[in-house]
């Protein structure tokens, strides 16, 4: 059998990798008798369309598996009508977050056929095996499908605990993975799946609390091990950093010293710059450290707002503004260039707590500043926070493209979208040129040439003029980024400690789930 998977990333969204869909790809057609690929609209957002069609007609697929995100309602739709419309016949799967949460919904909105709740891989295979053999659906863990006029809800699946057991994703099943490479100049990694913590705005607990099992994590040598892999057959001009997508990849110090260990001892620390995600409060001073001497050069964070009530009432970060101020002194510090990531126009945001957000950004300066408009997950407390602080949600999911880099459609008795868009804009605008500013003084001229050649890279790769603005304020630099502190830390000549095993302390257990 053959299994196509589809981002619908037809709208603005300047990154769409999807390594959950990788992952099964990969699964599928390294370890069952079943064939899959991954079709990417990134680079071809205004023909996507003609591209659907070409793919269709010529991997032939048995299923169109498509991953559902909240954001992607629209295009999701348009996606799966143009693909009834190519091959009627084709069965269509859905999976991803939105399917896992909402699932009866996404029946009654999309003409589907089935979908996936929690990790696709097993789940994937057992389905294409019974479609192979013309056998009945039902019993089948991890799916629930349409019978009819009836909505069949088989049992979960057991979540997949042991990650090691499954393949590294192949990069060469997903198309235009060249040409993400080319633009972002990042290769993505993960090593972990969910997150335990309870923030209102994502989607992860709610997931936690439909599958009934929290973060996971890959054997961090193996883990290691696959970044290895991955650098000995793609390292090249494109190259330049590996990108760590773990929600928060400091959060088991003992799994973090092993993954360092083995990131060493594989030679990557000195080859191959990596940034990861953490928290203000998961990074302290020998996470740093050891961050540092290893090779990382960029850290995210999500901050979301700069007023405590919305920080932390609203949202539950559980984050005090000390914690904030100490790891931005721990990126000062050791050199790791600190991306903070702000949430704005959510639950309970007036003017006031937008200029308490901005004095925040403009105080920690962080090398990277990106500000995402605050977008209703279904069924998170967010939600409920709205409604509970006189908020209204506009009918927009249905409409139109979602994207969680712009365009608020919110209302709360305080502000409405135009105040919120408007603030969006002037103070990224600001933080945008100090950023540019900056890598201008550091390139001198070259800086021109390297703006004019990204920016046509992106409109030659199908972006819009703003999407590729966008993306040279968001992605651009990592090159830039590497160059400068690679400099840094050779003139500071900073002797490391002889060996491994004199920096990490000896510690063979860790434990694999939290729930």
């Amino acid at each position: 059998m053959r299994l196509l998977f589809v981002t619908p990333s037809t709208g603005g969204e300047y990154f769409t990798i999807n390594l959950g869909l990788a992952s099964i790809a990969t699964y599928l057609t390294r370890r069952t008798r079943h064939q899959s690929r991954v079709l990417d609209f990134s680079f071809c957002r205004k023909t996507w369309q003609e591209r659907l069609r070409r793919e269709i007609k010529q991997f032939k697929p048995d299923v169109l598996g498509i991953t559902l995100l909240s954001t992607h309602g629209f295009s999701a739709k348009e996606v799966i009508n143009e693909a009834r419309k190519i091959a009627p016949s084709m069965k269509i799967m859905g999976g991803g977050h939105h399917a896992t949460i909402t699932q009866e919904q996404v029946f009654s909105e999309l003409n589907i056929d089935a979908i996936c709740i929690g990790d696709g891989e097993y789940t994937s295979e057992a389905y294409l095996d019974r479609l192979a053999a013309g056998e009945d659906l039902h019993g089948l863990e991890g799916l629930w499908f349409r019978d009819g006029d009836e909505i069949i809800k088989n049992p979960l699946r057991d979540a997949i605990k042991d990650l090691a057991a499954l393949p590294a994703p192949d990069w060469r099943l997903w198309s235009d993975f060249d040409k993400h490479l080319e633009t972002f100049q990042m290769f993505p990694f993960i090593g972990q799946r969910n997150c335990p913590h309870h923030c209102t705005y994502c989607s992860a607990t709610i997931v936690r609390k439909r599958t009934g099992v929290g973060i996971r994590f890959l054997d961090p040598v193996v883990y290691a091990r696959q970044v290895r892999a991955a650098w000995d057959m793609y390292h090249g001009p494109f190259f330049k950093i590996a990108w760590f997508w773990d929600p928060v990849f400091t959060i088991n110090r003992k799994w973090l010293r092993k993954f360092l260990e083995e990131y060493e001892r594989q030679g990557l620390a000195d080859v191959l710059p990596y940034s990861i995600y953490t928290r203000a409060d998961e990074l302290d001073e020998e996470k740093a450290r050891m961050l540092h001497e290893t090779g990382c050069i960029k850290v995210r964070m999500g901050i979301e707002s700069g007023d405590d009530s919305i920080r932390n009432g609203v949202y539950q970060k559980d984050l005090s503004e000390e914690q904030i101020d100490r790891a931005i002194e721990l990126c000062e510090k050791y050199d790791l260039a600190a991306t903070a990531y702000f949430c704005v126009g959510g639950p309970g945001e007036t003017r006031k707590t937008l200029r308490k957000t901005k004095h925040l950004a403009k105080r920690i300066k962080a090398e990277t500043t990106v500000f995402h408009v605050w977008k209703p997950l279904p069924y998170t407390k967010a939600v409920e926070k709205l409604a509970e602080l006189g908020g209204k949600i506009g009918n927009r999911w249905d409409k139109e493209v979602v994207d969680i880099t712009r365009v608020s459609f919110i209302t709360t008795p305080y502000i409405g979208p135009w105040t919120i868009g408007r603030f969006q804009t002037r103070v990224l605008l600001e933080l945008t040129i100090r950023k540019v500013l900056s890598q201008f003084w550091y390139q001198k001229h070259k800086f021109i040439s390297n703006f004019v050649r990204y920016f046509l890279l992106c409109r030659r790769n199908g972006f819009s003029l703003f999407d590729s603005l966008k993306n040279f304020t968001y992605v651009n630099g990592v090159d830039i980024l590497v160059d400068q502190i690679a400099a840094r830390r050779a003139a500071e000549s900073i002797l490391r400690e002889p060996g491994p095993d004199a920096r990490f302390e000896e510690d063979d257990s860790f434990e694999t789930v939290y729930h």
